[in-house]
């Protein structure tokens, strides 16, 4: 188990999460190779170098949309996703959805460390967002999801189809924009400006992209 740490309205709480796989947070300001999944047939998917607007870009946000749930997939456990570029990887499970920040994300809104999580250290970052009953800052996450091919966080993915991104080496899930995953009450959306993460009781959440972060409601 590890101790995630979160914050909303400068207020520090902790909450233990289940431990990811062993292994650093790869680093996502590199090249990131897109594979067609074995089960689409002949391989048509785009493949080199992310896209430097994909999930929109830091000068720039399309105003995100609480999501419906028409055509979410619907997951029993917890799962983990990256986006079709490799910029952002998400995880989520029946408590929470949470993702962690994107390379060169513009910061404007997101809280100091010292602010939002004063009692883990003063130079903690806040590299990350959670939804859980509310939205939440988080500071030094690790991957929320480890959604490797293979590995529960990835067993969402296994016969649909999707391609793959590779990040530093390492193949993961992705969940292909335009498509949802539903875990119980959250549920979250990926999309070519970027993810939505949302409560569907509360009606609460967040929309992440390299443009920023910001809360939507619904």
């Amino acid at each position: 188990m590890r101790a995630l740490y979160i914050a909303a309205a400068g207020v520090a709480v902790c909450v233990v999460v289940a431990s990811c796989a062993a292994g650093s947070r790869p680093t996502t300001a590199v090249t990131v190779t897109v594979t067609q999944g074995a089960t689409a047939g002949p391989s048509t998917g785009p493949t080199g170098s992310a896209s430097a607007t994909a999930e929109g870009t830091a000068s720039a946000s399309p105003g995100a949309t609480f999501p419906d749930t028409t055509g979410a997939y619907a997951v029993t456990e917890s799962a983990g996703f990256f986006t079709p570029s490799g910029r952002i990887d998400c995880g989520i499970n029946s408590s929470w959805a949470a993702c962690t920040f994107p390379e060169g994300m513009n910061m404007t809104g997101v809280p100091s460390g010292n602010t939002a999580c004063p009692d883990l250290y003063p130079d903690s970052d806040v590299n990350g967002i959670s939804v859980g009953t509310d939205v939440l800052f988080a500071c030094m996450l690790d991957p929320p999801g480890w959604p490797i091919p293979g590995s529960d966080d990835a067993a969402w993915s296994v016969g649909r189809g999707f391609p793959s991104v590779t990040v530093a080496g390492q193949s993961f899930a992705t969940l292909p924009y335009g498509q949802k995953l539903r875990v119980g009450p959250l549920m979250c959306e990926s999309a070519s400006h970027g993810v939505t993460c949302v409560n569907l009781i509360t009606r609460k959440g967040f929309h992440l992209a390299l443009a920023g972060v910001t809360q939507v409601t619904g």
